[in-house]
């Protein structure tokens, strides 16, 4: 495949049409804007994974604060089995999932996220076989903040943005432009977890007849420690692991809405990561020294023509894995992606004035180096409004496919991450029934679900060598139920959310004794974020996760969980909207270890100050 061919695909694509409006649009995603009660995080400035920290259908398992590295898993699924979008263009990192949620976007210029799963992540998603969690492009006002904080274990951090909106053509088209700078530095709350942060990043939005295009740049620099953050125990020893990363993105993207339903949208995207990890920061060594490059292209929308719609999507990548001193295994430093998917759909009326709407479809993935499948998709939405109320339910069956990251595949076979170079293209079938209802100030959801996972690429140790770890496939069945429910009443607004999960897993191998991410997963979980004004200038606001986590050997701590975020504020107008607060972060004091072996994160608690004007 031609790398310029491959980019330019997505570029030549019609992005107009003329057409009806369907009734019920694919994708049955639940949107969390503001489900979380605290978005100013007591570990410094918030980034991209900020929105997701108590997500009731979302675990985001973090290595300390989930500002510093954390890993995003859907449905039970690992840390590669949930990508990452910005509008139609899919963010991967070839390396590692790890460093999926890595997005050196100031949250303020995002909208959203959208969490995909199902159906609409098997056609939308890319390279991600459980969930995708989607960023759309916020408006920009000619407003600008300021804020500072300063807290518990030498915390400090410092943030601002300004955005600038004009018109030109004689006011037919607008323009808009913002820029925003951060950093944060502090000891962090275990010995030797101490981080610093800086991130800029800017954006330009230029809107009229002809849609709407968004042109992004983002940097952003972290230096991180944390005792035992990938190796845990090793050895029987917590070893000062320190992980230091630097993140280069670069993009555009182009929506047009046309008709009374249809839209469509493209674009290209550029990600570098330079990444310096250490397993011994008394003993630095550049033997885990990586950088990666990729090139995304995407195009996703919706063309609706009366009774019957058509919804598709495509995605074009290129990456390169630039240098490395440890993946110098396997068969190859580049590879090429192509996605294609496409669900036609079409509506029946009964004569109730139910709506049903029957879909199926087909994706296609492939690449340079892998095999190609093609992905059945198929469904019915079932949907009703009356009394003030809508309700909707479906019934999905959906395949997707995903190939392993670079680290899976190129590192040594032997040694504390051990690669598989032999590992294909992993595979998944999701069967799944959901409801969800909407009334005023209610909005509730869930869903009973069934996924057959094949060659999943798990990490896994033996009893007798537990602090080395090889890559190897596993046949996993999920069931799962999963609901949430969103409520606002007067000053109040609650969210709660459930979600319970069993599997059965299958390795092969009879040297296999445990797992390290695919048998990591909570058994149940339940979770609760409120905002509380009882006060027009006063805002309290909670969040909590209660879980029971399947046992892990090398867990040294108790399998139950109970953790708390909580937070305070208050506005004041002195000519300018200043907003003073403090919050705290697991203000239970949870020892609970997210990944076994792996220290907690301690209490950390902060205040600050924000000026809006």
């Amino acid at each position: 495949m031609d790398r310029k061919s491959f980019g330019m695909l997505m570029c030549v694509c019609p992005l107009s049409f003329a057409a009806e409006p369907p009734v019920v649009e694919l994708g049955d995603y639940w949107v969390y804007g503001g489900r979380v009660a605290n978005e100013t995080p007591a570990s410094g400035v918030a980034t991209a994974l900020t929105a997701l920290r108590y997500d009731p259908l979302v675990d985001v398992q973090a290595r300390g604060p989930a500002e510093r590295q954390a890993d995003v898993t859907v449905r039970g699924g690992i840390f590669e089995n949930t990508g990452f979008q910005l509008g139609p263009l899919a963010l991967p990192d070839p390396q590692t999932g790890h460093y999926f949620g890595e997005i050196p976007l100031d949250p303020a210029m995002l909208e959203g996220p959208e969490v995909l799963t199902g159906l609409a992540n098997a056609m939308e998603g890319f390279n991600s076989t459980v969930a995708t969690v989607r960023y759309g492009f916020a408006p920009i006002t000619a407003s600008g903040s300021a804020e500072a904080g300063a807290g518990s274990h030498g915390l400090n951090y410092q943030r601002v943005r300004q955005g600038w909106v004009g018109s030109f053509g004689g006011g037919r088209r607008d323009v808009g432009a913002e820029a925003a700078a951060s950093r944060a530095e502090g000891h962090g709350t275990v010995e030797r977890g101490d981080f610093a942060y800086e991130r800029i990043s800017g954006r330009v939005r230029l809107s009229g007849p002809e849609g709407t295009t968004d042109v992004f740049a983002g940097y952003s620099d972290e230096f991180y420690g944390w005792p035992g953050m990938y190796i845990g125990r090793a050895f029987g020893v917590l070893f000062p692991e320190t992980d230091k990363y630097r993140i280069v993105l670069a993009g555009a993207a182009h929506r047009v809405d046309y008709g009374d339903g249809s839209h469509a949208e493209a674009g290209v995207v550029y990600r570098q990561l330079t990444n310096e990890y250490q397993f011994d920061r008394d003993t630095p060594s550049d033997q885990f020294t990586h950088r990666t490059r990729m090139w995304s292209s995407g195009l996703r929308g919706r063309h609706a023509g009366g009774a019957w719609a058509l919804d598709y999507h495509a995605t074009a990548v290129a990456d390169e894995l630039v240098y490395s001193r440890a993946l110098t295994f396997g068969d190859f430093d580049s590879r090429e992606y192509l996605k294609a998917a496409a669900v036609p759909s079409w509506r029946t009326v009964l004569g109730s004035g139910d709506i049903l709407e029957w879909r199926a479809g087909m994706a296609v993935d492939t690449s340079s180096e892998d095999a190609t499948r093609g992905l059945p998709l198929a469904g019915v939405v079932w949907s009703r409004a009356a009394d003030g109320a809508q309700w909707r339910a479906h019934l999905d069956y959906a395949a997707s496919s995903q190939v392993p990251g670079y680290t899976a595949l190129k590192s040594s076979p032997v040694g504390l991450f051990g690669g598989n170079a032999d590992l294909g293209r992993e595979v998944s079938r999701n069967l799944e029934a959901g409801l969800v209802y909407e009334a005023g100030a209610v909005t509730a959801r869930g869903a009973v679900f069934r996924r057959e996972d094949r060659a999943l690429v798990d990490w896994v140790f033996s009893e007798d060598a537990p602090s080395v770890r090889r890559a190897a496939p596993v046949a996993i069945d999920t069931h799962g139920v999963e609901a949430a429910v969103a409520v606002e009443h007067g000053a109040w607004r609650w969210m709660v959310g459930y979600m319970w999960l069993d599997k059965s897993e299958d390795y092969g191998d009879e040297t296999v004794d445990a797992s390290y991410y695919a048998l990591n997963y909570a058994r149940h979980r339940a979770t609760l974020s409120t905002v509380f004004r009882p006060l027009e200038a006063l805002e309290l606001r909670v969040d909590a996760e209660l879980r029971r986590q399947v046992a892990n050997i090398l867990r040294g701590s108790g399998d139950t969980a109970f953790r708390m975020s909580a937070g305070i504020s208050w506005a004041v107008d002195i000519g300018a909207d200043l907003e003073i607060g403090a919050v705290a972060d697991n203000l239970t004091k949870s020892e609970f270890e997210t990944f076994p072996g792996v220290p907690a994160e301690g209490r950390q608690i902060s205040v600050f100050g924000r000026l809006r004007w």
